[in-house]
Formats: structure tokens, sequence, C-alpha cells
């Protein structure tokens, strides 16, 4: 009985880790995100990762390195924040099939714009 409830409970856990693998498989993967702006001048192309659902990377921008954390759910609406020693950037929008369009905007600052993100 024991190793009938450890097979139960082994094909159900797998279930749920191909379930989630499989709903977050059309967004992982590395995206470039571009910006246009107002009030501050966006620098290059800033290239996160996207894997299970979670957001990542870093980048170094005007106030020093940023480090990316956030998220994006299975219909491709994301949101995910850049954090220097300085500064606290947001980002948010929606990602469709290899690309997406979103906002921008730096806390505290009256600074943001536009962004593109494109696999």
């Amino acid at each position: 009985m024991k190793s009938l409830k450890f097979l139960v409970a082994m094909i159900f856990t797998a279930g749920l880790f191909f379930a989630a693998s499989a709903n977050a498989a059309p967004f992982d993967g590395t995206w470039k995100v571009s910006r246009t702006g107002q009030g501050c001048k966006p620098k290059g192309v800033i290239k996160v990762r996207i894997s299970n659902g979670a957001v990542s990377g870093s980048y170094r921008g005007a106030s020093g390195k940023h480090v990316v954390s956030g998220g994006i759910s299975n219909n491709g609406a994301f949101k995910f924040t850049a954090r220097s020693p300085r500064d606290v950037v947001s980002f948010r929008g929606k990602i469709k099939g290899k690309k997406g369009k979103g906002t921008w905007s730096v806390r505290g600052r009256s600074c943001g714009g536009s962004l593109k993100i494109r696999k």
C-alpha cells in the first residue's frame, strides 16, 4: 500500500511539473527590451530571461547595476522591476507570440515611457 501511495504521489507531482512547464514554455528564453521615453535617457537594449514564469537578469544603467526580478502570467501579462542602489525601474505589459509592448517608469522621478519586447 505504501508503494501505491508513493507511485500516485509521484505521478501527481510529475503532472503538475509538466503542466507548469507547458504553460510557461511559449515565453521561456531570452528577451530583448527596448525603451523610449521622456525625462531621462534609457540606455541600450536590456536582455531579460524568462523561465517557468519568472523574469530575471541584470544590466548596467546610468545609476549602476540593475538586478531584474518579476514574473509573467500564462496569458502573457508581465511585470518586473530592475533595482539599482539609487533607482527602481518598473516594467509592465503584455507579450503575444514572440513580441510585446508595455510601459516603464522610474519610481520617484518623472521619467518613463513605452517599451517593446521581442524574443
